[in-house]
């Protein structure tokens, strides 16, 4: 009995191998992330993806859509802040994935499939701002199908066609309101499964101005950077997460990981990189920077994230606090040598989801020999 269980026990551990090395290949063969051109948008990626229409062809907010699409965007405030930053967002649904989603923040036990989301997160010394609510999607989303115009009651809109974009979102909250005009240069591709999940980021320079109760406080004019993600939803996901939870029960170790950094230098270099994990497995290990003079640098390989500093975070969530780190040192092997440097949290990091962590940070490195210096936006999740 002994040799069968080890036999069964040596045979599971080396198709772990092979998944390891299988798993990331195979992804590769349908991504077109690699062979996107990166200096122009084509409008199908700007737009709409996931929806559903009514007889009269527009969109059916009512009713059950097949996936989720998101705008995002980030403008950096002041070069000689150190990392204050304005993030945010209209999501057209939820990922589907307690701890990735709030649930805590569905007021009424509202449908999963009836609500969007809208984020803005405003970094500050002593508490990061964030305004983070679902919306009951069928009074109040209003959105073009046939080109990028969607428009949240009260909240805000996000329109324009490439490389022109406009944003105007608020923060009920803290009576904040933002209107900023973005013109993209490039792209980074982060993921491109047609049909299943795309994800890019564009980089360029936002010109606005952040207003309270109607005032003026700060007049915008700086780089920032504009995304778009969609993907197909059949449904919720956490029925597939309950043997993860159970695992996490018998064994206390986190099973996945999503770490996302955007660099940004006063010499106009800007990018980042992005890696998630799951079981041991890489999903995506990827990335890239721009050059101040247009030049873009592959980085082929993250090798290492070293964290240190372990803190709980735990303002605005409800949740259990999480860990996150004060620093951490990020190790990547780019076309022009070893991609090296420190980031540093800045101002307190945002508890968006009981796994999730949103935060900005000041960060200084290499790029061969070339040294960096900058400040930057990053997400964090481990469950």
């Amino acid at each position: 009995m002994l040799f069968y269980i080890l036999i069964s026990c040596t045979a599971a551990f080396l198709a772990f191998l092979a998944l390891r090395k299988l798993f990331p290949l195979l992804i590769n063969c349908f991504d077109k992330a690699n062979t996107n051109n990166r200096y122009v948008l084509p409008a199908d990626y700007e737009r709409p993806k996931y929806y559903v229409i009514n007889k009269s062809g527009t969109a059916d907010t009512a009713r059950k859509w097949p996936g989720w699409d998101g705008w995002y965007f980030l403008t950096l405030l002041d070069s000689q802040d150190p990392a204050q930053l304005i993030r945010g967002s209209i999501m057209t649904g939820m990922y589907g994935i307690e701890g990735i989603d709030n649930y805590e923040n569905l007021m009424l036990s509202i449908s999963t499939d009836n609500v969007i989301e809208c984020l803005f997160m405003l970094p500050q010394p002593e508490v990061t701002l964030l305004s983070h609510e679902y919306i009951i999607k069928h009074l109040n989303l209003h959105m073009q199908t046939d080109s990028l115009k969607v428009k949240v009651t009260g909240r805000g809109e996000i329109a324009g066609k490439w490389p022109v974009y406009t944003f105007l979102l608020s923060n009920p909250q803290d009576e904040l309101t933002l209107s900023l005009q973005y013109r993209a240069q490039n792209v980074i591709w982060w993921a491109d499964l047609p049909g299943f999940f795309t994800y890019f980021t564009t980089f360029g320079h936002m010109d606005g101005e952040l207003k309270q109760n109607g005032q003026v406080l700060k007049k915008i004019s700086s780089v920032g950077c504009f995304e778009h993600g969609y993907a197909r939803k059949w449904f919720d996901y956490d029925p597939l997460f309950l043997p993860v939870r159970l695992w996490k029960r018998l064994f206390p170790v986190n099973v996945a990981e999503y770490h996302y950094d955007l660099l940004f230098t006063d010499e106009g270099m800007h990018g980042g990189m992005m890696r998630t994990k799951g079981f041991g497995i890489e999903l995506r290990n990827r990335g890239g920077i721009y050059l101040p003079g247009g030049e873009y640098v592959k980085i082929k390989n993250i090798k290492s994230i070293v964290y240190e500093g372990p803190k709980l975070i735990e303002n605005n969530c409800t949740a259990k606090p999480v860990t996150f780190y004060e620093q951490w040192r990020v190790k990547a092997k780019t076309e022009k040598g070893i991609l090296s440097y420190t980031a540093k949290q800045v101002y307190p990091s945002v508890h968006v989801a009981k796994h999730m962590i949103f935060y900005s940070f000041v960060f200084e490195g290499m790029l061969g020999d070339q040294k960096l210096k900058g400040k930057g936006y990053g997400e964090y999740a481990r469950i």
